[in-house]
């Protein structure tokens, strides 16, 4: 999966990756986390930071993670679609 957020081309790379991983922390555990580790039967992920620029949106910091578990349980990672949504608006992003 990729974690990504919405930023503009006026946000500072420093900025941006301090709140990323915040919102990294808080999510990791989160009580839909959990819920969704278990069912899926992690057994688990790498994650990787990767930061592009474009001139037209800046900077874009984002993680991708390769996730480990169940065959046919992975579906369940679609459940976490909203508690991140509400977990940058936590963090301020």
């Amino acid at each position: 999966m990729t974690l990504t957020f919405p930023h503009v081309r006026r946000d500072r790379l420093t900025e941006l990756v301090d709140k990323l991983r915040l919102a990294l922390k808080k999510f990791n555990a989160s009580p839909a986390m959990k819920r969704v580790r278990t069912a899926s039967g992690h057994v688990g992920s790498v994650r990787a930071l990767e930061v592009t620029w474009g001139s037209w949106h800046g900077w874009h910091p984002h993680v991708h993670v390769l996730w480990f578990g169940k065959a046919g349980q992975l579906d369940q990672l679609r459940q976490l679609q909203g508690p991140w949504i509400e977990t940058l608006i936590k963090v301020g992003l």
